[in-house]
């Protein structure tokens, strides 16, 4: 029997590949269109950037969290 359960991890750097995919997609998506943008296109566009990158961070957290009770419940096993 493994000490640590790995689908949890394993789902949860699905969930992180997925909001890195977005986040990077929006970045690549705004490249020089800071150039031809409006101020509320910018602004929007900037916005959706933000949110990706937080839903990113909130997914990092969740994977931290994720490890550290995986961690303390194999250290428990032992």
């Amino acid at each position: 029997m493994p000490m640590i359960d790995s689908q949890p991890l394993a789902e949860q750097l699905t969930r992180i590949h997925a909001a890195t995919a977005r986040c990077d997609a929006l970045i690549e998506a705004s490249r020089g269109k800071h150039v031809t943008d409006s101020n509320a296109e910018h602004t929007e566009r900037m916005r959706g950037i933000d949110e990706a990158q937080e839903a990113y961070h909130l997914e990092l957290v969740r994977l931290s969290a994720l490890v550290q009770s995986a961690i303390e419940r194999a250290e428990g096993v032992r």
